[in-house]
């Protein structure tokens, strides 16, 4: 029998950005609490064990992303083409196809210990779900690759990496008007500082910058969202490894 999970706490801290937690999102993400606690005894996928900060620190953050889009952008992102890098444990690619089944999503993990969790998980939520998919790939491999190369309207990054090299695996995916995401902490403004260099070579600019903190907490976040505005030069991104040894 399936464990009695109390909702109250979710159900309140997504209220405040005025979103639902119907009886299948919570049976949903029941599961994946599940299938996380079971295999990150086995792997490393995440330091939050508890549920209370599954649901906050991973399941509420996953959604700032559609509390706070830019106007351009429509709130459900219906249709749109979603490649999240670093996927990790799927956060948060795998919470934003919860909640926006009309998003083509994409996990991009380069650890084959992942995938193989990403996929358990993918059969779990979206048995018959063709409209997400997760893929053994470095970010240098799939920015060249002509299957990804400008194939995606949204690319998510969540404490991976130096902005400049998020940039410089994610920029290549865009098409020309897509919006790279990057959750971050508050402090980023020497980050962002540093990256300005890659986001002129790359093709971007910076849309937006969102400060927020978790409803009901005092966790401080920031989302920054960064625009495609021309193409990326071919020969980025570089081979593994060169955009974290030689940043841009």
């Amino acid at each position: 029998m399936r464990k009695a999970y109390d909702w109250s706490g979710l159900s309140r801290d997504l209220s405040a950005w005025d979103m639902d937690l119907s009886e299948e999102k919570k049976e949903a993400l029941g599961r994946y609490y599940e299938l996380l606690s079971e295999r990150n005894r086995q792997m490393n996928l995440t330091a939050i064990e508890d549920f209370e900060g599954f649901c906050r620190l991973h399941v509420t953050d996953s959604l700032a992303l559609l509390a706070f889009l830019p106007e351009k952008v429509s709130r459900e992102i219906k249709g749109e083409r979603l490649a999240d890098l670093g996927s990790g444990a799927g956060f948060p690619g795998m919470i934003l196809k919860l909640f926006a089944r009309e998003a083509k999503v994409t996990l991009i993990e380069a650890q084959a210990k992942r995938v193989s969790f990403l996929e358990e998980v993918r059969v779990a939520l979206f048995p018959e779900d063709a409209g997400i998919r997760c893929l053994q790939l470095r970010a240098e491999e799939a920015g060249q690759e002509p299957d990804h190369r400008e194939g995606y309207s949204i690319v998510t990054a969540r404490a991976v990496a130096e902005l400049s090299v998020l940039l410089e695996y994610a920029m290549p995916l865009l098409e020309v008007g897509g919006i790279f995401v990057a959750y971050k902490s508050r402090e980023t403004e020497e980050e962002t500082e540093r990256a300005a260099h890659a986001l002129e070579v790359l093709g971007g600019r910076v849309l937006q910058v969102k400060d927020y903190v978790l409803p009901n907490s005092d966790t401080e976040r920031r989302l920054i969202f960064l625009e495609k505005v021309k193409g990326t030069p071919e020969k980025y991104p570089r081979r593994a490894g060169m955009a974290k040894k030689r940043p841009l």
